[in-house]
């Protein structure tokens, strides 16, 4: 049962994928995307609310409130760093460093903190699945950038999002009644306060510069928004309820692997993108690095 969960929330960021693509055609300057991210981390928090009422209004603790704040605090840093990132280097690499960090360092984590060893067949359902990521990864001509800066970027993507793996995991397994629905809510709500800080900055800097004639956000984006925070929230809140009985490993690379296919085949079928053979390598390549972390 566990394990349809964890399929679920491969579907689930399938959703928040094809969200925050449509989302971003109605984004075009950093000031705008600091805006969405403050709408659906706020929709999102708003959303964790419904898990709160299930499950109970409990297990509001210091240790809460600070892994809560620390996720908060690592859902805006990763949106950051993510958009300095595409902005001087290759979406390929990108990719790789966001999936790296969100997959590498949990499992490392995994051996040392959580009592999950790794067999060589997992470490090599690893590498097989950042080669598939990378076929799957749109091809492009642009160089790849070296400057000292863009690297320290990427770098500290790649760290981000590997603790945006772990604290879960780490609250799951440290607080044996916790509470995943307030761990949820509260992580976004402190994102959605450091997000309001970010752009009262950004506002006072730039008071004379309007890039929104009217409303705070295009009108689509707040769907869209609203979708993605929903999403999210869902999907934090159950990756903390299966942190407990399932393998970081297996929590982390499932659900990426079926986003990258089910993206791709969504575009596909739906935009009629047209399917090349290296996509086609790569969904194969992805799903024997699924079977192989999974059954070895």
């Amino acid at each position: 049962m566990d394990f349809v969960f964890v399929l679920g929330i491969g579907f689930l960021r399938i959703f928040q994928s094809s969200f925050n693509k449509q989302s971003s055609k109605y984004l075009p300057s950093v000031n705008q995307y600091l805006r969405f991210g403050l709408y659906f981390e706020a929709s999102a928090a708003i959303f964790a609310l419904i898990y709160l009422f299930i499950n109970g209004f409990y297990g509001f603790n210091a240790l809460t409130l600070v892994c809560s704040a620390f996720m908060g605090t690592m859902f805006l840093l990763e949106l950051t760093t993510s958009l300095k990132a595409l902005r001087n280097a290759p979406l390929a690499l990108c990719t790789i460093c966001a999936l790296g960090g969100g997959i590498i360092l949990p499992a490392i984590s995994g051996i040392f903190f959580f009592n999950e060893p790794m067999s060589i067949w997992k470490w090599f359902g690893v590498a097989l699945f950042f080669v598939s990521a990378y076929f799957l990864s749109p091809y492009e001509k642009k160089r790849l950038c070296i400057k000292k800066s863009t690297v320290l970027i990427l770098m500290l993507n790649f760290i981000i999002n590997g603790f945006c793996g772990i604290i879960s995991k780490f609250f799951a397994v440290k607080l044996e009644n916790g509470n995943a629905a307030m761990f949820a809510c509260l992580s976004y709500a402190f994102a959605a306060v450091l997000f309001s800080a970010v752009l009262l900055v950004v506002w006072r800097k730039s008071r004379a510069s309007h890039e929104v004639p009217e409303g705070f956000l295009p009108k689509p984006v707040y769907f869209f928004g609203g979708a993605v925070g929903a999403v999210c929230a869902s999907i934090v809140f159950f990756t903390t309820v299966l942190s407990k009985t399932v393998s970081i490993i297996v929590l982390n690379t499932v659900p990426n692997a079926i986003c990258l296919v089910g993206c791709l085949l969504i575009d596909a079928f739906f935009f009629r993108a047209k399917l090349n053979a290296r996509q086609m390598v790569g969904a194969v390549l992805n799903v024997l690095a699924t079977t192989v972390i999974v059954l070895l």
